[in-house]
């Protein structure tokens, strides 16, 4: 199957994973001085999902779209996060970075994506995780739409992101445009599916429940907004209330888990519908460094309490056995193979280049330090740059540990390097192009050089 076709199917499966037009889903923000809170409810047919740890300093390239004219966006993680997983690794329904940040997607109909543009281009979902990895206000969030659009997709989503600082926003992509509320245009800080946020304040200030109300979108969105209107944080605790607003805005459809963002503290509660016990994670128990495993939390687990301990290292077969429980509509699995191994092509910024580690006896050698940046800079920003480093990442480790015991390999191997060095040191100094100049200019002038010597040479003969 062309690579083509594999994104056309990932996206029609994402279209029957998430929550439709006529199923219900809510977030809201809750904002009481010294609590800030965010909650949100899944609520769909299928419940399999995963808790996941993401690193900082990962380097991602978006999901390609070979029918765009445009690139893709590449990044490099700036934050660690933890986010909630139906469609695998990388693409969340929503999550919390370590700034504070939170960012939550629900289903919107209306949605209408940019047309293609000279903007890079990214998936509705991966739009999620590239705000957690990069940003920690909502201004940055509301900013990235003048140089990254996401991709076309039906259905679409429109987001809600809440920062440390107190600052939501909600945002919509309405005819090929972002359309977003925050402060004075934010009066209700809650989200529903199914129905824009401008008909849900409409109908909430007349206190009018339209007919048809599709999945209640508007009688849920009225009684989160008056549930929070009510709320005395002197007599209850945030989180607790806000678990009880979500109990109050579920439909037939079941919730198959609810979420509460603890801002201030750092924390996300949870419970599912498989494990009604409330359980909570703690971000600052997390090491978000690229150079330990991704951590991974099945969310039917039966846990309770304080559950940060209980994650185990990411693998590929978690990953992809996910995907396989929420492919209903039994796709194939060269499909599910594509998507399930797409993590598979991030790398951690963070490993030291092996080789020359080992060559130069610390990561910490002026020469080390080139090189690395080189790889930061000019490999890990394209594909095929990203594809010759995991291939170096996975195999020069042995490599390097056999150079480490052996003196006189390391003298030789440093020699060897002189000239890589020299290049990349040139350029990051100069850049890439230059550089090429740089170094043809010489072999252009020795082969022009050869040419007029052999050409003497010739002409000698033919004299004699």
């Amino acid at each position: 199957m062309k690579i083509r076709t594999l994104l056309f199917v990932i996206c029609i499966l994402f279209v029957f994973l998430i929550p439709r037009p006529s199923q219900p889903c809510t977030t809201f923000c809750l904002d009481e001085g010294t609590q800030l809170v965010v909650g949100k409810n899944f609520d769909w047919t299928v419940g399999d999902a995963l808790v996941i740890v993401n690193k900082r300093n990962v380097s991602k390239t978006a999901l390609s779209n070979q029918e765009e004219d445009s690139q893709p966006v590449s990044w490099t993680s700036q934050y660690g996060s933890i986010t909630f997983h139906s469609l695998g690794r990388e693409f969340p329904m929503g999550g919390m970075n370590e700034a504070g940040l939170v960012v939550e997607g629900l289903i919107l109909s209306a949605t209408e994506y940019p047309e293609q543009d000279s903007r890079t281009y990214i998936g509705q979902l991966q739009w999620t995780q590239y705000q957690l990895d990069n940003f920690s206000t909502v201004e940055q969030v509301i900013a990235t739409d003048s140089q990254l659009r996401i991709l076309q997709d039906f259905p679409g989503l429109h987001y809600f992101a809440t920062d440390s600082k107190g600052d939501s926003a909600l945002i919509e992509f309405i005819e090929g445009e972002m359309v977003y509320y925050t402060k004075e245009t934010l009066p209700v800080e809650v989200m529903t599916n199914s129905t824009t946020y401008a008909e849900c304040v409409e109908y909430w200030e007349k206190d009018e429940i339209p007919t048809p109300d599709p999945s209640d979108s508007v009688k849920r969105f009225i009684t989160a907004a008056n549930m929070m209107a009510d709320y005395d944080f002197a007599s209850e605790f945030a989180v607790d209330y806000s678990f009880n607003i979500l109990s109050n805005v579920t439909w037939f459809v079941p919730t198959q888990y609810s979420i509460v963002y603890d801002i201030q503290n750092l924390r996300i509660y949870f419970h599912a519908i498989d494990n009604e016990q409330i359980r909570y994670v703690d971000l600052n128990s997390f090491d978000f460094s690229c150079k330990t495993p991704v951590k991974v939390l099945d969310i039917k687990e039966d846990l309770s309490g304080d559950v940060s301990d209980n994650f185990v290292d990411y693998t590929y077969e978690i990953n992809r056995e996910l995907i396989k429980k929420t492919n209903v509509f039994g796709f194939s699995d060269e499909a599910l193979d594509y998507l399930a191994q797409y993590p598979e092509t991030t790398v951690c910024t963070e490993i030291d280049c092996f080789i020359a580690t080992a060559a130069y006896g610390s990561p910490m050698e002026p020469q080390v330090e080139v090189l690395r940046e080189f790889r930061d800079r000019f490999l890990l920003d394209n594909r095929p740059g990203k594809i010759f480093v995991l291939f170096y990442n996975t195999y020069s480790p042995e490599l390097a540990d056999f150079m480490a015991r052996h003196d006189n390999l390391r003298t030789v191997v440093r020699l060897g390097l002189l000239p890589l060095v020299g290049v990349s040191w040139i350029a990051l100094k100069l850049g890439p192009i230059p550089t090429m100049v740089f170094m043809l200019l010489p072999m252009a002038l020795i082969g022009t050089a050869a040419v007029i010597v052999s050409k003497r040479r010739w002409l000698r003969r033919y004299r004699y």
